[in-house]
Parts: C-alpha cells; sequence; structure tokens
C-alpha cells in the first residue's frame, strides 16, 4: 500500500486481514532485535497461512546492506507454492516507492533491483483525500459510530482529509496535554476564538494578547520566571517551545512568558 503519511495505508492492510483469523491464518511481524534482522533470520521458516506484516516497508527494502536480501527471500517465499498461502503486506510513503523503482542509468550500479522486481506491478495506490462516494458512506458509517468521525467529517469534509483529521487528533491532544502553563494559555486562547466563531487563521498578536489575563496561581515553570499579572516587552519567539514558535517570526509575549 502506497501513500502519503496517516492516509490509512495500515488499517487498510489490517482491515484486510482481520477475516483471516477465523480460518486458521497467523500475522507474523518481525522487529526484534531489528525489522531486517529479524526478517532475514526467520523469512526461511515462513509457514503457510502466514501474513507478513512489514509496515513501513522502507525499514525492511530500503537499506543497501539488507533490502535486497529481503526482497530476494519474499520472492523465494512466493515461488515456493509447498509453502503457501502467504499473504505479504507492506506499507511505503510515494517517496520510498520511488526510491526502490527507480530504473538506474546505464552507468550507474543498481542496489535497488531485486526490491523493484518485487514491488513492480504489486502497489495500491491510497489516495490522499476521500472521494465523494467514500464521504457518503463515511457518513452513514459515522451515524454508528463514536464521536470522532463525525466530528473528523464536520471538520475536514470540505477537503474530503478525513483519516488526517483522525490520525491527527491523538497527537495534538498530547500537544495540550503536555504543554506547560503559557503554551496551554496560547492554545485555550485559540480554542475559545474558534468556538466563538472566529476564523481558522488567527495571528499571533491577538492570541498573545487575548492570553493576557492569566490565573496568578500558575506554579512557576523552571526556566520562566512565574506570571503576576505584568506586562513585560515583547519577547522573542525563542522563548517558547520550540514547536509552538514553529513557522513564525516574533512573539509578542504580553506577559505569556517572562523572563
Amino acid at each position: 500500500m502506497v501513500g502519503s503519511s496517516s492516509t490509512g495505508k495500515t488499517r487498510a492492510c489490517w482491515e484486510a486481514v482481520r477475516p483471516l483469523a477465523a480460518h486458521g491464518w497467523r500475522l507474523w511481524h518481525p522487529y526484534d532485535p531489528t525489522r531486517a534482522e529479524a526478517a532475514l533470520a526467520d523469512l526461511g521458516r515462513v509457514a503457510p497461512r502466514t501474513v507478513v506484516w512489514l509496515n513501513k516497508a522502507q525499514h525492511y527494502l530500503g537499506n543497501q546492506q539488507t533490502g535486497e536480501r529481503i526482497a530476494a527471500a519474499l520472492h523465494t517465499l512466493l515461488a515456493h507454492t509447498d509453502r503457501g498461502p502467504v499473504l505479504i503486506l507492506g506499507t511505503l510513503w510515494p517517496e520510498y516507492t520511488d526510491l526502490c523503482t527507480a530504473l538506474p542509468s546505464t552507468e550507474k550500479p543498481d542496489p535497488y533491483g531485486r526490491v523493484r522486481e518485487l514491488l513492480t506491478g504489486r502497489t495500491l495506490t491510497v489516495p490522499d483525500a476521500f472521494d465523494e462516494e467514500a464521504l457518503r458512506a463515511a457518513v452513514l458509517l459515522a451515524q454508528n459510530a463514536d464521536r470522532f468521525p463525525a466530528d473528523a467529517l464536520t471538520r475536514a469534509r470540505a477537503h474530503g482529509r478525513i483519516t488526517q483529521d483522525l490520525a491527527g487528533a491523538p497527537a495534538l491532544m498530547r500537544r495540550y496535554d503536555y504543554g506547560i502553563p503559557p503554551v496551554k494559555a496560547l492554545l485555550e486562547t485559540a480554542m475559545d476564538a474558534r468556538r466563538l466563531g472566529v476564523g481558522l487563521h488567527l495571528p499571533q498578536a491577538f492570541l498573545t494578547d487575548a492570553a493576557v489575563p492569566l490565573p496568578a496561581s500558575w506554579e512557576a515553570v523552571p526556566g520562566v520566571r512565574a506570571l503576576r499579572g505584568s506586562r513585560p516587552g515583547p519577547q522573542h519567539s525563542s522563548d517558547l517551545p520550540q514547536w509552538c514558535g514553529r513557522g513564525t517570526q516574533d512573539v509578542a509575549s504580553d506577559g505569556v512568558i517572562a523572563r
């Protein structure tokens, strides 16, 4: 399965193999001590009715030292009918697929020849966005699911990037849960602004000004003076965690961070 980040490649593979368990199939995910080492050590022992699970297959096939050997072992497994049936599933980003399947120029070596032979004609592309038919099906499924699919459809239906919305939510929640108080103040200001109908694009000046009325009871953060209602001069964005100021210039802190 070839697709960009968070497009549902792994979930699509999982949904495909789930029914096989009822028919005696097993799933093998080689990863210990490393993915490549585990695959090389035990591919020769794969028994019939085994799903070989190569999620993020660049870790198996993209290494020039081991990728060709793993590809050759997979080819041998598929070629020996007495070892089947077997199912080999892998996921790749497009850039890794291009790297492993590109034909080299005549004067250069071919480091991915066996990998290219293995992948050619055996890839399925996962689109970046749901088309109209898929969106209609998602709406029907969301009616009997928890609130998360329905919320994702509300936010992302216009552009169809539903799986990216669902996949990104846990990471965003972790950012919020683990954020220091000044960072949470900015995030909560943005949340309140969106709740009250402000547009998607929130200027930094708006966020920092709106985040000024902060509780005086906050505990001190290491390296940052506790806030006591003062309004210091503008601070540079380096005072905030790197991810908070990513893609920005200067941040007028106005009491959000004070040295």
